[in-house]
């Protein structure tokens, strides 16, 4: 069987991605605004030199962005080899793995220690993963969840965004990339998340941020746009739900490892 993930992985950028080969810098101060106002609330109450990691971190903007904000303790992983020399170009700790060894091999972990439940001994603060799980299985995804679970301190910050299939047009990103295997929804992730030891998980939209004429422009439209989706969800099944974008963020905190025994 022709192994279709090395081959796209290898030359993901030079192939696919070829605007992640370099920012400009009023790119990269947009994206930063995004960022403060899409992720930042969620990791705010982290200390600066807080435990953590980025999984697929791919050229580097999260990890220059948590540079940024003064974090001093965050590090990378991917598998794309092409994006990895991006993110060491720039200065940033990135490392080319593959995320379940990485994960079974390479970070602290509660219960293979065998240590109580509430050690506060290593384990990460932090997990993000943005863009990152639709390109694992159904089945991957429960045995990536269950070793992040182990390897994150009780109580540490989930941090991830994926492609939304309840979105108004998720067909754009689903298709998009041959890499991606698995479209939740914030049900099904829910589901996910909790089968494995992941609590107080909550959603929010990918949705325009409310900065300048433009943004704001477009973050009433949006409004208006998900009123009416709603509406017409509502008239088609009684129902309406709160997340419309294309993609999703999620936040959870890991619960405290159960003790080998």
């Amino acid at each position: 069987m022709v192994d279709v993930r090395s081959q796209l992985y290898d030359r993901y950028v030079s192939t696919f991605k070829r605007e992640n080969a370099s920012l400009t810098p009023e790119e990269l101060s947009h994206y930063f605004k995004w960022c403060d106002a899409r992720y930042f609330p969620f990791l705010k109450s982290l200390e600066k030199s807080s435990s953590i990691l980025e999984l697929g971190c791919g050229h580097g903007r999260i990890l220059n962005y948590l540079r940024h904000k003064g974090f001093t303790n965050a590090k990378g992983i991917d598998i794309s080899k092409e994006q990895i020399e991006l993110a060491r170009k720039d200065g940033l700790d990135a490392e080319c793995a593959d995320v379940f060894t990485y994960l079974d091999t390479s970070t602290p972990s509660f219960s293979r220690r065998g240590s109580i439940a509430d050690d506060a001994r290593g384990g990460y603060d932090c997990v993000i993963a943005i863009d990152f799980i639709e390109h694992f299985t159904k089945e991957e995804l429960f045995r990536l969840f269950e070793l992040l679970r182990s390897a994150m301190k009780p109580g540490g910050v989930l941090l991830l965004q994926t492609v939304n299939g309840e979105g108004l047009f998720p067909g754009q990103i689903i298709y998009g990339d041959l890499t991606h295997s698995t479209i939740l929804s914030p049900g099904s992730l829910t589901q996910l998340l909790s089968a494995v030891g992941f609590h107080d998980i909550v959603f929010s939209e990918c949705a325009p941020v409310a900065s300048g004429v433009a943004g704001v422009a477009r973050s009433l439209a949006w409004k208006i746009v998900r009123a009416g989706a709603n509406a017409i969800r509502l008239i088609e099944s009684n129902k309406t739900q709160q997340v419309w974008t294309e993609n999703f963020i999620c936040v959870a905190e890991a619960q405290s490892n159960l003790v080998e025994r």
